[in-house]
């Protein structure tokens, strides 16, 4: 078995796998996620603080006895005022300080996946300008790259306990070797492992960069992204939680679900017209006409087609079932697109490149889709 490519996968099926987690998880989860965390990572000088009684976690979710530290884990991220933000972290700080004086050091953890909330940064600061904690460093946030930065650094033995296993690092013949061989070829196509080993990297940081006021949703398009990935990694089961997330938040945000799915449809056959030297209308005439798409695939690309001439004014769905077998078409339709090219000499890492990047560009003041 190739062992860098299969330590570059497995992380890369780590690093998504986390960041699932993160979307999914409510308050109490991520503080029980990052108490575990820290636990495996600092055995020694991690302390966990459980609620007790009436007295609750005495305004400390986790305490480094060694370097003085406190943590407090703040999740789902805040979106209240800047004024009601300042007043409760003054009054966690405060607490903390009561029952933890010898505290030099505390620190905010957070779930953000695109970066605290600028409204909680400037009640950082204003605690910073405090007299009152000038004995105590008010250190940078933690944040999710941070914490994935952390356990990251762990062996891949702690990351697996700490996150599971994508479902091809069990699968082996049964004379031993490994079944690598067809999805690296499909994957990464001939390239070198010097070529591929920075491709991969790139993928997590690119599916990391969608950024609030985009033309699409940060959170939609990430975890499609995400599930589009963990797909050519084989392991369909994470891509299918993803898809589930996917449907959630589709139940708060149905327009924003469904222009994500459409709009990475639109940009994955924009990015395969370029590709085979095609028109937008040639390509997807002709692979209607062929007959190879999936009736969900071909649902989808009739769709695309119809909003690319013009037939379509907006797309609504307000079925909440119906609206997730939209998204799960657009999502096959992608991949089936990307299985077009990969039988190119264009690698299906290069696809998913070129079709994140293609989707962050967007600017919603300057133009749509395509």
């Amino acid at each position: 078995m190739d062992q860098n490519w299969t330590h570059l996968a497995a992380l890369l099926w780590q690093e998504h796998k986390f960041k699932l987690v993160l979307l999914e998880a409510s308050g109490n989860e991520f503080e029980t996620m990052f108490t575990r965390l820290m636990r495996l990572s600092n055995p020694n000088h991690f302390n966990v603080s459980r609620a007790g009684g009436n007295v609750g976690d005495r305004a400390c979710d986790g305490w480094d006895s060694k370097n003085k530290i406190l943590y407090s884990v703040y999740a789902p991220p805040s979106r209240k005022k800047r004024d009601e933000i300042t007043r409760k972290l003054l009054g966690d700080l405060r607490g903390a300080r009561q029952n933890y004086p010898e505290m030099r050091k505390w620190r905010l953890v957070h779930n953000d996946l695109f970066g605290m909330h600028a409204n909680v940064a400037r009640a950082l600061e204003d605690l910073r300008g405090m007299t009152e904690f000038s004995s105590i460093e008010i250190l940078s946030d933690w944040g999710p790259q941070e914490l994935w930065s952390l356990l990251s650094s762990l062996d891949h033995s702690v990351r697996s306990e700490f996150l599971g296993g994508p479902q091809w690092d069990r699968l082996q013949r049964e004379d031993g070797n490994d079944n690598w061989g067809d999805l690296k070829l499909r994957f990464g196509g001939n390239l070198p492992e010097s070529s591929l080993r920075p491709a991969l990297r790139s993928l997590n940081q690119l599916c990391n960069n969608f950024e609030p006021g985009s033309a699409i949703d940060p959170i939609c398009a990430s975890a499609f992204a995400g599930s589009i990935v963990v797909w050519w990694l084989d392991d369909k089961d994470l891509a299918h939680e993803y898809l589930n997330f996917l449907a959630e938040r589709s139940d708060e945000s149905p327009m924003e679900s469904q222009i994500t799915s459409l709009g990475v449809l639109l940009q994955c056959i924009t990015i395969s017209s370029r590709q085979l030297n095609m028109s937008v209308n040639a390509l997807l005439s002709s692979q209607l006409a062929s007959g190879e798409p999936a009736p969900a695939e071909r649902f989808a690309l009739e769709l695309a087609y119809d909003e690319i001439v013009g037939k379509n004014k907006g797309i609504r769905v307000d079925n909440p079932l119906i609206r997730f077998k939209f998204i799960l078409s657009c999502f096959k339709a992608v991949n089936y697109l990307i299985g077009v090219l990969s039988r190119t000499d264009y690698p299906a890492v290069f696809a998913l490149q070129d079709l994140i990047i293609s989707l962050q560009r967007i600017d919603h003041h300057h133009g749509g889709f395509m």
